[in-house]
């Protein structure tokens, strides 16, 4: 079996269903779907150089994801399996579960 590994600030997102509402409680407004995708970063780089300066990335493996279509680049291996790869820097958001009943406590 082997494993593909992205490399630099590159990550390989294996690209969920579209839905107006993600498992996480995110919400995407209307006709945007065609617009943004989401899924899972299953391979992520360690990050890369800016200026000089070393920049990790800020998103890891596990985390759910949300980005434009206009920069997703699939590549099927040879396994069968399609996978997105991209640079994190177009990664837009990171969806996170929160406890509603948590966050409600916590702005009082």
């Amino acid at each position: 079996m082997k494993r593909y590994i992205a490399l630099e600030d590159n990550v390989f997102i294996r690209e969920k269903k579209p839905e107006l509402k993600t498992a996480s409680g995110f919400i995407m407004p209307e006709g945007t779907s065609n617009d943004f995708s989401y899924g899972t970063v299953v391979s992520a780089g360690v990050g890369s150089f800016v200026n000089g300066n070393f920049v990790p990335l800020s998103v890891q493996v596990g985390d759910e994801v949300l980005f434009p279509r206009t920069v997703m680049n699939k590549i099927t291996f040879p396994d069968g399996e399609t996978l997105i790869i991209m640079k994190a820097e177009d990664i837009i958001a990171k969806l996170e579960e929160v406890d509603i009943e948590e966050e409600k406590t916590e702005d009082k």
